[in-house]
């Protein structure tokens, strides 16, 4: 998922800054999920909103509760489906970068 999402930057985003601005905030995308295990009283379903918990959640369930397949498959699935998702998100970006003429002159793509 990671590699997807960096991929997917890459093509959109042209300059190192506004890369790293935006790494920044996505952040949250990865820590939100940790931040509800780590406070129960919380509501858990909210951790279900960001797709990192289908990370997550696995490893959790199985590491600290002992369960096995049939408790986690769901959120593998999911985690499995965005996953595809995301690669989708990365043929139709690239393919229209590539349309996109370049910035750099002398560089033919």
């Amino acid at each position: 998922m990671a590699a997807t999402v960096g991929v997917i930057l890459e093509a959109l985003i042209k300059d190192i800054n506004t890369l790293f601005a935006t790494i920044k905030g996505l952040g949250i995308l990865l820590y939100a999920p940790a931040f509800i295990y780590m406070f129960p009283t919380l509501p858990q379903w909210i951790a279900r909103i960001f797709p990192t918990h289908y990370m997550i959640s696995p490893i959790v369930t199985v590491t600290q509760r002992g369960e096995g397949w049939a408790n986690i498959q769901g959120d593998v699935l999911i985690l499995v489906l965005l996953d595809l998702l995301l690669v989708a998100a990365i043929a139709v970006i690239t393919r229209r970068a590539r349309r996109r003429p370049t910035l750099l002159p002398g560089i033919v793509s």
